[in-house]
């Protein structure tokens, strides 16, 4: 079967910005996972999980690694920060690998459920 197209549809790339509000208590985030599908008029996007580092949607807390207001413009400490945020991230990731091998999972100094303070 061979199927002609006397036009085509040239393809344009649209950036969207998506914003979630929760609760205004502290730690009124999720862990749990959100997904979201944009529909138009010419069809719809793939489902695609929202996913953050740490707790998802959280009010009032700021996880270790995460700098919510930009304070540095230098390419250096935002390359630091960046490798600083990936080692969590792995870490993070290989206690929750680890711990789906546990009877008692032990998330303690899991990243992902560490605030950042100067207390740590």
């Amino acid at each position: 079967m061979y199927v002609f197209f006397s036009s085509f549809h040239r393809l344009t790339m649209v950036g969207y910005k998506l914003e979630v509000t929760t609760g205004d208590l502290k730690s009124s985030g999720t862990w749990d996972h959100i997904y979201v599908t944009l529909f138009g008029t010419e069809g719809q996007s793939e489902r695609t999980e929202l996913d953050n580092f740490g707790p998802d949607f959280s009010s009032g807390t700021v996880l270790i690694g995460a700098y919510p207001k930009e304070r540095f413009n230098e390419p250096a400490p935002k390359q630091m920060i960046k490798k600083f945020q990936a080692e969590l991230s792995y870490l993070s990731e290989a206690i929750t690998k680890r711990n789906l091998q546990l009877e008692i999972p032990y998330s303690y100094l899991d990243p992902a459920q560490i605030e950042n303070s100067v207390t740590i």
